[in-house]
């Protein structure tokens, strides 16, 4: 940091653009706070506060007019009226602190650019987890289903290759709607590209004009081709970062997430949702570990982005995932090994609406 003590009106000007900042950080964290609940994000925002009050500590001759309390006390009482204008005005802020200090303090951009680089990561996050809780508001009931739906409660892994039924795909996907599914997720390893391009296909159609949406398991390029509302991603799957390249502004990105870290660093990716799990051993997928209902917790506690559980999750023991703080499931054989289809989805949005 430079040691040069700048003069008296730059000494204002810096002091001006340091509290604005501050005041701008610190509203669009309380905004945080009280429109998502969200502790995560502003916990790291309360650590942005931080880290340009640090900067400014070092630098000689610049004098604040008020203190840090003080600023804080204003960030509550005449802050913007919403989450988007508060982070608006904390991004133009620290813009113009960026721009004061290239002019009189050589040094100092440097670290400004830091705190502007990590505020536009957590801007965005923000600004998808405030889209995504108010537009992501269905039964939260997402149903993963195969493009060869089961009968007579038939496993659904099987050993042979099959091909898409159309015929009886159809109609499962139809009473899934009817049920009210908020999302309907394609994931079938067996079927080919082409298969999976036609079952997505049916899906759109399917589901244009009615609440429920469906997503492409790992595939965004698929998920594209298909039109598909969005895609699911596992952790070793594409990053956010290139399925929002490919699916633009207006895609859903899930994750799948085994532990806090990875929760967290989905929020900070950007996605839309994520799943979390698995919390029960399940009938139609594997796992050589469970974080089960503590991470559940965990991640209701402090994540406010759409989250649902997963993982051998059935009406037998959904109320356990509601008392641990999450009301959204994804389900398989809950629903697709019942013989009424839509019957079975209704139940578990009930369960779901019963807390």
């Amino acid at each position: 940091m430079n040691n040069s003590v700048p003069d008296n009106s730059t000494n204002t000007l810096l002091a001006a653009c340091w509290e604005r900042a501050v005041v701008g950080l610190r509203s669009a964290t309380v905004k945080v706070r009280e429109t998502c609940g969200e502790r995560f994000l502003a916990t790291r925002m309360d650590s942005l506060v931080g880290e340009l009050e640090s900067v400014f500590d070092k630098v000689q001759g610049v004098s604040q007019s008020r203190s840090g309390d003080e600023l804080a006390q204003t960030s509550t009482t005449t802050g913007p009226a919403t989450i988007h204008s508060a982070v608006s005005d904390a991004r133009q802020a620290l813009r113009t602190l960026g721009d004061v200090c290239k002019k009189s303090m050589p040094d100092a951009p440097s670290e400004i650019e830091r705190v502007e680089i990590e505020f536009d990561i957590l801007e965005r996050a923000i600004l998808i987890t405030d889209f995504s809780c108010k537009s992501l508001n269905g039964s939260g009931v997402c149903v993963l289903t195969s493009g060869t739906p089961r009968t007579n409660h038939q496993s659904e892994v099987v050993d042979h290759v099959h091909s898409l039924d159309a015929s009886a795909f159809v109609p499962h996907v139809q009473l899934l709607i009817e049920g009210g599914a908020e999302f309907i997720q394609l994931r079938d390893k067996r079927l080919t590209d082409r298969e999976l391009i036609k079952a997505g296909r049916i899906l759109t159609e399917q589901t244009r004009n009615t609440k429920t949406r469906w997503i492409m398991n790992d595939r965004a390029d698929l998920a594209l081709v298909t039109g598909a509302d969005g895609v699911h991603l596992g952790q070793d799957d594409i990053p956010v970062s290139s399925a929002r390249q490919i699916l633009g502004a207006t895609g859903l990105i899930g994750v799948s997430t085994h532990n806090v870290e990875q929760a967290n660093q989905a929020v900070l990716d950007g996605a839309n949702y994520i799943g979390v799990g698995p919390v029960f051993p399940s009938e139609t997928k594997s796992f050589e570990s469970f974080p089960g209902l503590q991470l559940v917790e965990q991640v209701a506690s402090a994540i406010t982005l759409p989250a649902f559980a997963i993982g051998g999750i059935s009406l037998q023991n959904i109320s356990q995932v509601v008392e641990a703080g999450m009301h959204r499931v994804a389900v398989s054989s809950a629903v697709c090994s019942s013989n009424d289809l839509s019957a079975a989805t209704q139940a578990i949005a009930r369960a779901l609406k019963n807390r």
